[in-house]
């Protein structure tokens, strides 16, 4: 079970470093987001080793933890103004009704959803992989091999 634990922390610790810009805090928001992702598809058991050994490794955060790390910053971790995103930019309204806003927000979250089902989709193939070794297994023996 160590090997499944270490190895879904490092496929989340990669997850979590694409597109986080080198900002620590969007990193641990989107690190704690997929180890709790794979921990709601672990048996209990399974899910809360898991979620202690990412906790144990201080780059997994509570919500409380995660409010007082974005104080005073944009949603991607960067201090107001400074964000290449433009997030509280001058000249920004800060309007949600506006449709730039929108379609920005909109193409985000149509990323991050893109992202989720592309892991959900990884975890069944490997899914699969297991089970299509364990047939080849059963026919070439004729016996189930663990």
């Amino acid at each position: 079970m160590t090997i499944l634990i270490d190895t879904l922390i490092a496929q989340a610790r990669l997850t979590a470093h694409r597109g986080d810009g080198c900002s620590y805090e969007l990193f641990v928001a989107r690190f704690t987001q997929e180890i709790d992702r794979h921990a709601a598809r672990l048996a209990p058991h399974e899910g809360a080793a898991l979620m202690a050994k990412a906790d144990e490794q201080g780059d997994d955060i509570d919500p409380e933890e995660q409010a007082a790390l974005f104080t005073g910053c944009c949603a991607h971790g960067i201090d107001f103004g400074c964000c290449p995103a433009g997030c509280d930019d001058a000249d920004d309204a800060d309007d949600e009704s506006d449709p730039e806003w929108l379609e920005a927000q909109n193409a985000l979250i149509a990323e991050w959803e893109a992202e989720e089902e592309r892991a959900r989709l990884e975890q069944i193939a490997a899914r699969d992989d297991r089970v299509l070794d364990i047939v080849d297994s059963i026919r070439s023996t004729g016996r189930l091999v663990a």
